[in-house]
Order: C-alpha cells, then sequence, then structure tokens
C-alpha cells in the first residue's frame, strides 16, 4: 500500500482547511517510486473553481510541510466534472435514450473514492429485460464515453415501480437504440462570437473522434501556425476557345493549393484569392483547417493570430497530398473554451537531486 488512511485524511484536511474547503479535494491517488524518492498524487478538485497561481502556491507549501523532507513530489489536479446532482440527471437521461422499455427509480447515487455508484429499483416486469441487456455494463460505458476520469457502477434490484399502465408499456414494440458513443463526447464553449460565417449552435466534438469524410463537423480549440498561400484563378474561356477544343475552366480544390506558391509574385493581380491554413488543437488531438478566403473575409482572416481560441464548422476531406483528414471551414467563431480538464504543477525540492 502506498500510503496509509491517516496520511490521506491529514493530506485531504489540510489541502480543504487551507483553501477554505473551495475546492473540495479528494485523493484520486498516491504512487510512491521508492528508488527515486518521488511522489505523484492525484487529488480531485471541484468542477466551477479555479486554481490559481496563489492557490498553486499555497498548496505546494502546505504539501511541503507534510512530505517527508527527502523525497521530492509531482502534484496533479483533475477537475470533477461531473457532481452527484448531474450524475442523477445524466442516468434518466441514459435511460430514456438506452432503454426506454425499463421502468426503473433512481434511489441514490453515491461517489466514492472516484467511482460513482448507481443504486436503482427496477420494476419486476421490467428486471429480466434489463439483466438480459446488461444494464450495468451498459451504464458504464455511457458513462465512461462522457467522463472519462471516473469508474461507474450499477447496483440495481427487482421491486414495484408505480408506472401508470406498466404492463401497456412493457408490451410496446420499443426500438432502443444503440448509443453512438463518439456522439457523447462534446465540448461546450461560452461567449462565442461570430468571426465569418453564421453562428455555430452545436457543441464541439473531440477532435481525436474525426472520422466521417464529407460529414460536417464542428471543433473547437486554439489555433496554431496560421498562415496563408494565394491561387490565381483561371481566365475563364470563351465560347470561341471551347469550340477550339480547349479544356473548360475547371480546376480542383486540390490543384489550386498545389499551384498557389508558385503565383505568390502575381499576388496583386486580379483574380486572386488566400488559402488561410492553420493546425486547430483541443485537449484529444489536433487537426489541420483550411478556409478559402472571400474579398468580404480577407481582412478578417489577415488578423486571425496563433493562439486565439475558436469554434469552427465544416466539412472533412482528405488532403490528396499529405492523407490527413483536412476540416475545410466554412464558419469561424471565437469563443471561450472550458478549463483544461487536468492542470499540472511540479514541485521539486531544492535540496534533493534526482540521483538522490
Amino acid at each position: 500500500m502506498l500510503y496509509n488512511c491517516g496520511m490521506e485524511c491529514e493530506l485531504v484536511r489540510r489541502l480543504n482547511d487551507a483553501t477554505n474547503n473551495e475546492f473540495k479535494f479528494s485523493l484520486k491517488s498516491a504512487c510512491l517510486k521508492r528508488d527515486a524518492d518521488f511522489c505523484v498524487f492525484e487529488f480531485y478538485y471541484r468542477d466551477g473553481a479555479i486554481l490559481s497561481p496563489a492557490k498553486k502556491q499555497e498548496i505546494q507549501s502546505v504539501m511541503s510541510s507534510i512530505i517527508p523532507q527527502n523525497f521530492r513530489f509531482e502534484l496533479k489536479f483533475i477537475k470533477n466534472f461531473i457532481s452527484e446532482e448531474r450524475a442523477r440527471d445524466e442516468f434518466k437521461i441514459f435511460m430514456k435514450k438506452t432503454l426506454p422499455s425499463v421502468s426503473f427509480k433512481l434511489d441514490n447515487v453515491k461517489n466514492e473514492n472516484g467511482q460513482f455508484k448507481f443504486f436503482a429499483t427496477i420494476d419486476e416486469l421490467s428486471f429480466d429485460r434489463a439483466k438480459e441487456v446488461n444494464l450495468p455494463k451498459k451504464l458504464e460505458i455511457y458513462f465512461k464515453a462522457k467522463f472519462e476520469e471516473y469508474e461507474y457502477a450499477l447496483d440495481m434490484k427487482a421491486g414495484q415501480v408505480f408506472v401508470e399502465d406498466a404492463e401497456k408499456i412493457i408490451k410496446e414494440n420499443y426500438h432502443e437504440e444503440e448509443v453512438d458513443m463518439y456522439a457523447l463526447r462534446k465540448i461546450e464553449v461560452t461567449e462565442s462570437e461570430i468571426y465569418i460565417g453564421e453562428a455555430i449552435e452545436e457543441p464541439a466534438s473531440y477532435i481525436k473522434d474525426k472520422s466521417v469524410l464529407g460529414d460536417k463537423a464542428v471543433f473547437c480549440g486554439t489555433i496554431k501556425h496560421i498562415n496563408s498561400v494565394v491561387f490565381k484563378s483561371k481566365k475563364k474561356e470563351s465560347p470561341n476557345e471551347k469550340s477550339e477544343g480547349k479544356k473548360e475552366d475547371t480546376e480542383s480544390l486540390d490543384e489550386m493549393e498545389a499551384d498557389a506558391k508558385n503565383q505568390q509574385e502575381e499576388n496583386q493581380q486580379s483574380g486572386e484569392r488566400k488559402i488561410y491554413k492553420w493546425t486547430l488543437e483541443d485537449f484529444t488531438g489536433t487537426i489541420p483547417c483550411n478556409y478559402f478566403s472571400v474579398k468580404a473575409t480577407k481582412a478578417k482572416m489577415e488578423v486571425l493570430e496563433n493562439g486565439t481560441t475558436v469554434i469552427v464548422s465544416g466539412k472533412l476531406e482528405l488532403n490528396k497530398y499529405s492523407g490527413e483528414l483536412t476540416l475545410m471551414v466554412s464558419d469561424i467563431s471565437t469563443c471561450k473554451l472550458p478549463e483544461k480538464f487536468e492542470e499540472l504543477i511540479v514541485y521539486h525540492k531544492e535540496s534533493h537531486s534526482m540521483n538522490g
């Protein structure tokens, strides 16, 4: 055992006392690497709270007064994105989406050491059905897809649950849908303001879940490595030219992009457009983005900077040359991203080196 109950209680108590219980810290894990005299602590903290630099300094001081002097330590703070109240609400949504034929009563929800445990009474008419579909496993998959940092368990029992016309409900021909777990992984931004295009009403998907070509996609994150290249549209052909068998004025976006760099010196001439390229990064991954500007949007794109946080929508296409899945952007809004899921503090004892 890497730490005893007394030490765990003391750590949590002193951290919460030092911060007036503002963060409601609870210990997720503690790992002591004896060969390196190095200890890693993981703490959950309350959703909605912000760990300021001053608070982090307080926490370092408290920890240094508890941890033995001959150890270095690292602290990881993981935001507790799901409360017991939210778990109750989410359980009802889960049941409605996945098993509408099962009548139930949620008796209690407890969060114990990083595990949410649901206690539910399933109506006697529905209990066999709940066992048949392995309701506890379905619940675990559903909640893990939305809240990755926790474990989930369902303790269910058979009983009488009052539902009007229960027998009629249970006999109806329900079509219990399989939940698309990727569709559940969403990021909700705040303070969204239209920058280019139309308002983006949908929440953003995790970038690491990108998959289907041609589908509309919405992602959010931070702009990295933005740059632009110029391409010049080909001169439209006259009817006479067409009649002489010359090729029509059609050129794929890939061809335009490939020719763009060769046309940089002609960028003051008429008929030019710019392709703006950047990498969008959220906490799950990155995706290349391309935006083809028009006259009305060029000025705004010129001042769009690295580090800007945005939510964007567009279509996913496969870049012919790089082979990468790329978002062809149509709409851009500036926004405020939610706080990172994990914040890291590394504290080194000045009196102790890696080699001890």
